[in-house]
This record gives C-alpha cells, sequence and structure tokens, in this order.
C-alpha cells in the first residue's frame, strides 16, 4: 500500500472501516463457506450502515450520491471492442498523482454492465475525476471534474476515444489485462527469488518472433537482470518482426503497457540504433517480482519511432533493462505493439 502524505496545514481526515470479524460454525468446510458467503452479500446489501452516526467521516445512506451513465469506448483499430465488463470509478488524487496510489481520500468503484450501462452507488458528496479501464484496450478513460451530490447524478454518454496514431497494427504481443498471465510462468510465479532461475532455463538474448512464437512460452512474464557466475548483467530481448513495405516519412509508434515495474530503466533500440533516450516506466513501485506477484501499478508508455529506423524484410526490436544493481529491478509486461502510420 502506498504511503500517506500529509504537507504541513493540510488539513485530512478519513475514517477506515467499519470491519467485521465474523467466526462462525458448521458441519463441513463447505457449510461454512457458504454461511460466510450469505453472511458477505447481508453486510453488502446493507452497506452504508445507518448505526454508524458520524455525518462528517460518514455519511448516511441518504446524504451520498449515485452517479449512473453510459459507456462507450471507441478504438480505430480495434473496432470490436467494447465496454462490458470495464471497470469506473471515483478518485481525486493529488495534483500528478495518480489513483493506483491515492491512500489519503475515497475511491468508488463498479464495473459496467453488458450493455454499457453503469452506476456507482452511495458515493460520498465531493468533487472526484472519474476513470473507467478494461481488458482489451490500452491505457484508461479519464473525465475530471464529476461533482458528486446526494441523490441521481447522471454523466449521460461517456465516450472513451482510444488514442491511436497509426493506422494499422504491425504486431502485438499480449493481452492488454494490466497482468503478465498471459507469458511464460505466468501462473507459476509465486516463487521465492524466481529471478534465479532465468538465467538457467532462458537464453541472452531472449528472442520472440512475430508469427512464429508463443506468448505462453518464449516471452517469460518478467524482464530483470540475468545472473552471470552469480551477478547481474543485462539481458536484452529481442522482437524480429517483418514488415512488407516502410512509408517514406513518420512515426511509428511502440506502446508498451506495463504490468509492474521496479527500479527500472529501458533502453531501447531498433535495428541496431538506440531511439536516443531511456524510458522509465510510469508508476513503478510495489516490487511484486520480490514479492512474488504477476502485476504491480499499471503503466502506459507509447513511443515514438523515426520511419527511418526501420526497413523492408527483417526488423529487429531490443529491449533492455538497465538497472542491474539488484537482480530483483524489473519490468512486466502487459501488452506491446507497434502501430505503424
Amino acid at each position: 500500500a502506498p504511503s500517506t502524505r500529509i504537507e504541513s496545514g493540510e488539513s485530512c481526515k478519513k475514517l477506515y472501516g467499519p470491519y467485521l470479524l465474523y467466526c462462525n460454525s458448521g458441519a463441513n468446510a463447505d457449510e461454512l463457506w457458504t454461511d460466510a458467503r450469505a453472511k458477505s452479500a447481508t453486510e453488502r446489501r446493507a452497506w452504508p450502515y445507518d448505526w454508524l452516526e458520524n455525518a462528517e467521516l460518514y455519511p448516511q445512506k441518504s446524504s451520498r450520491g449515485s452517479v449512473k451513465g453510459h459507456l462507450t469506448i471507441r478504438d480505430p483499430l480495434k473496432p470490436q471492442l467494447d465496454s462490458a465488463g470495464a471497470w469506473i470509478g471515483l478518485a481525486h488524487p493529488d495534483k500528478g498523482g495518480n489513483w493506483q496510489s491515492e491512500s489519503k481520500r475515497y475511491q468508488h468503484w463498479s464495473k459496467v454492465d453488458a450493455k454499457g450501462d453503469f452506476e456507482i452507488p452511495n458515493v460520498r458528496p465531493g468533487t472526484y475525476t472519474l476513470y473507467a479501464f478494461t481488458d482489451g484496450a490500452v491505457g484508461e478513460f479519464e473525465q475530471p471534474g464529476a461533482n458528486v451530490k446526494p441523490g441521481l447524478n447522471p454523466t449521460g454518454e461517456l465516450v472513451w476515444n482510444v488514442p491511436r496514431v497509426g493506422k494499422s497494427l504491425a504486431w502485438e504481443i499480449g493481452v492488454p489485462d494490466r497482468r503478465a498471465t498471459e507469458f511464460r510462468k505466468g501462473n507459476d510465479y509465486f516463487h521465492g527469488y524466481v529471478w534465479t532461475n532465468f538465467s538457467k532455463e532462458l537464453k541472452s538474448p531472449l528472442i520472440y518472433t512475430i508469427g512464429k512464437s508463443n506468448p505462453a512460452t518464449d516471452w517469460n512474464f518478467a524482464q530483470g537482470a540475468y545472473l552471470v557466475n552469480g551477478k547481474p548483467v543485462s539481458w536484452p530481448w529481442q522482437v524480429h518482426f517483418p514488415l512488407a513495405t516502410v512509408p517514406s516519412s513518420g512515426n511509428a509508434r511502440l506502446v508498451i503497457a506495463w504490468a509492474s515495474s521496479e527500479s527500472a530503466r529501458m533502453e531501447i533500440n531498433v535495428n541496431g540504433k538506440s531511439i536516443g533516450r531511456p524510458i522509465y516506466p510510469p508508476n513503478g513501485g510495489g516490487n511484486a517480482l520480490l514479492r512474488e506477484g504477476i502485476h504491480a501499478k499499471y503503466g502506459l508508455s507509447q513511443i515514438d519511432i523515426p520511419v527511418s529506423l526501420l526497413k523492408q524484410g527483417n526488423n529487429v526490436l531490443t529491449l533492455t533493462q538497465g538497472r542491474n544493481d539488484s537482480p530483483a529491478n524489473h519490468v512486466m509486461y502487459d501488452y506491446l505493439a507497434l502501430e505503424m502510420p
């Protein structure tokens, strides 16, 4: 969990709870589980509780608002994408902050139904930013200035236009879902010091060939250091891909969605030439690799690549994590794609 920072002179009050510790009894484990689930459902229906009376810290149901609307997602390169099952929520991070690290204020989240409709119930009054994200789409929807008052707060039609600069996708690796589960060891990551096995099981460089390689076996769930005689060294990963034609001018766009990053500095080369600057994945921290996780905080990098670095025929994209002072420094990829102009 992120630390909470309160500036000098800043007033901050937040109620944590109420909490319920439920101890039940039954003839067997299945009976205990069924009873516990029923109790959980009952408490969810009763929330917010009317027996906790503190108008400032815990508004009653009648003093809270409901936010309702419809969400449409438009992605010119994936026109079949819709908003069913998307998470949609209200948060109020500090200026320049991110809702994933917000712990000082309250957040309210719900899911979009199969028709694209949503309701976020029992929201504390206040001004929020409205966010949405979903499997299949990179990035997230963001609309500031959502003023919530007691009662119904309709948003009307919300349209999330997924930003694209390219006219087509040259290739994709992975599925945008904020996790690295579809990659090698993506369902077998919960082992201590798992990075010590990378150099035993995988080659350097790791090579992934578009059209031939399989993400479940050929793209590891995490890229960190490569151990040579017990010492961490850089471990380059290569994406080999063909291009039938290359435009004479303009930029391609490399899209990288990060499922996790820890003290990472990514060095990117195209056909042996650097793009000219390192990439620092946003929203890093949490150290999912050390803590035996498959994701931490999500980040997105969209990197313009001059088409002069590309060529007709076979191309090689090289990704190297350049900070090797700790073998636990790493990135986990959620999704990669190359958009062509």
